[in-house]
This record gives structure tokens, C-alpha cells and sequence, in this order.
């Protein structure tokens, strides 16, 4: 799974949760500041962890709350 994949697939879901329109999701951002709560971190980390077929620490959206950046870590993660 590479990184774009991976952060397209979460800028669909976010944009699904949060009601907004995909385009405005900037990768670079937070998603914290882009409105997303704890509970609907939990959402987003079990989509992410249908989607990758692996799981996932419920609190990776803490430790890379950007999406590129968590795209990064998982593409990386999980091509070992």
C-alpha cells in the first residue's frame, strides 16, 4: 500500500465524517483541526484498519495527527 493511497482513502473518510467537501481537506493539517474528535478518531481508525487489513493503535491519530504524515508512517510500517 503506498502513501498517496493511503491518504486519499482518509481524505474520503474525513470528508465522509466531517461533511466536508474533499477538496478542502489540506493533508498538511491536523485533523484535529480540521474538526475531528476523539470518538471520531476511533471511527477513522477502524475504517483505516479495514481498509490496511491490519490493526492499528487507537492513538496513532495523536502521534500523527497530519494525514501525510500518518499516510508516511503507515505506507513505511507496513511495507517491512
Amino acid at each position: 500500500m503506498d502513501s498517496q493511497s493511503i491518504q486519499q482513502f482518509v481524505v474520503s473518510k474525513l470528508s465522509e465524517l466531517k461533511n466536508l467537501p474533499a477538496d478542502h481537506i489540506d493533508v498538511n493539517t491536523s485533523v484535529f483541526q480540521l474538526g475531528l474528535d476523539s470518538s471520531g478518531a476511533l471511527e477513522l481508525v477502524g475504517y483505516l484498519e479495514d481498509y490496511l487489513g491490519t490493526i492499528l493503535d487507537p492513538a496513532i491519530f495523536w502521534e500523527f495527527p497530519e494525514i501525510n504524515r500518518l499516510a508516511d508512517h503507515l505506507a513505511e510500517t507496513l511495507s517491512l
